[in-house]
């Protein structure tokens, strides 16, 4: 199996809640411009951001789409969700939360 080029730095479950008809407006801080209407797969994304040699872009895939179900129940109501789903929660969070800083002028 292909390895994803396109490595997303955002996660695409996070940005659905931003977006309108599988669309969503992105600014870019160092260009000082906005571009309307943008695909979500493509916004928040870089080719080989984590690298060609492994397939970190895969696992994480693994870990969102573990944690897409209970962030939805989070979000309608925080009591709803086990203590199970809160750790597959925490987990991608605190993956965004340790690499954030290291974010390039793309996003």
């Amino acid at each position: 199996m292909n390895k994803p080029k396109k490595h997303h730095i955002v996660p695409q479950m996070l940005l659905t809640d931003f977006c309108s008809e599988g669309k969503i407006c992105v600014y870019n801080k160092e260009q000082k411009s906005h571009r309307s209407n943008q695909r979500i797969k493509n916004v928040g994304a870089q080719s080989y951001y984590y690298g060609r040699g492994y397939d970190l872009e895969g696992l994480l895939a693994k870990v969102e789409s573990s944690a897409a179900i209970p962030l939805q129940k989070f979000k309608k109501d925080p009591n709803l969700i086990s203590a199970k789903e809160k750790e597959s929660i925490q987990l991608i969070a605190g993956f965004d939360l340790c690499h954030v800083s290291e974010l390039k002028p793309c996003v």
